[in-house]
């Protein structure tokens, strides 16, 4: 196999210069693809961060603000995130159940020299977290729900609630939505999401989208629902902010397409669902617009209890 050119960029995004060790630690993972294929990786790898400022930070600021922020983050991956949320003044306890995930991310985060503010371990179980009660201002889970078997989401949900301190928020994003009609994920298939797991998993295989061997559950194909991350919470404890009118998803993208001329279209598409989630999706369903989306994307307040706020008042 030939050696590697080292990208400059990947889909736009510019690579960063990190560390030979950083390189070839990514480039293990790749062994016995082809020099395409790992050249693509690697693009993808080395601009993350500079994707995940242009993606991620956004979705997380319509929540909260992370200057001064104690935050852990589930299911790291290779640290891009957590380096964007220590670029912004957070402090970062970063968590993975995978070794080798958890050397990248530590390489990631050293080369990119916000070691004082992100902290990289390995866990071997998620729904026993290493904290205290209340010990963050924020969690968060980008990309993370759908790859966790659907038996123990519920469980890992209430242990974060568990270390999230009252008014904190917990973030999720980048989760597939079993409610679309498209998995744009795993598959490129539509109607996977609406069929019972079991024949989903015997469809993408015959469809060859998966191997005979993958678990579509693991490599995130069949997402999940904005009611059964909910429905794990506790009741009366929360407060989604999703649901409040300045942080509809429509009506920001409505305002922010409107600054522009050539957004007015687009704006007038954008209020016509902000008015479509007023008038039918929360009354009806219950829910924000987020929750059809392709990919959800949720801001969860933790709010206190009656009794503890009563008891709370001095």
């Amino acid at each position: 196999m030939s050696e590697l050119t080292i990208p400059e960029s990947w889909n736009g995004f510019p690579a960063y210069p990190y560390s030979k060790e950083f390189i070839d630690h990514i480039l293990t993972s790749l062994e016995g693809r082809t020099d395409a294929e790992r050249r693509e990786w690697l693009a993808m790898a080395m601009a993350r961060v500079a994707f995940q400022r242009s993606n991620f930070l956004p979705n997380i600021k319509r929540f909260t603000e992370l200057s001064g922020k104690r935050v852990l983050e589930i299911g790291c991956g290779t640290g891009p995130t957590s380096v964007v949320m220590a670029q912004e003044g957070a402090t970062i306890q970063a968590r993975d159940i995978d070794p080798f995930m958890v050397k990248a991310a530590q390489l990631r985060v050293r080369d990119h020299g916000v070691g004082d503010r992100v902290t990289v371990r390995l866990v071997e179980d998620s729904a026993k977290l290493d904290a205290p009660d209340a010990s963050y201002d924020v969690v968060v889970a980008n990309g993370v729900f759908e790859h966790i078997q659907p038996e123990i989401r519920a469980e890992i949900l209430r242990e974060i609630w568990r270390v999230l301190a009252p008014g904190g928020c917990v973030f999720i994003g980048e989760t597939p939505n079993r409610l679309f009609p498209y998995d744009e994920h795993t598959t490129g298939l539509w109607g996977l999401h609406y069929l019972p797991a079991p024949l989903a998993i015997r469809y993408a295989k015959w469809r060859h989208r998966i191997g005979p061997k993958d678990d579509l559950h693991a490599m995130g194909g069949l997402g999940c629902t904005y009611w059964e991350l909910l429905h794990a919470l506790p009741d009366g404890q929360v407060d989604v902010l999703n649901m409040h009118r300045e942080n509809s998803w429509a009506r920001r993208k409505a305002a922010a397409c409107s600054k522009s001329p050539a957004g007015r279209a687009k704006a007038l598409v954008y209020r016509t669902l902000g008015f479509v989630e007023t008038a039918f999706v929360k009354p009806v369903l219950r829910m924000p617009i987020d929750g059809l989306m392709p990919y959800l994307t949720l801001g969860l307040i933790k709010t206190l209890p009656l009794q503890d706020f009563v008891d709370f008042i001095p």
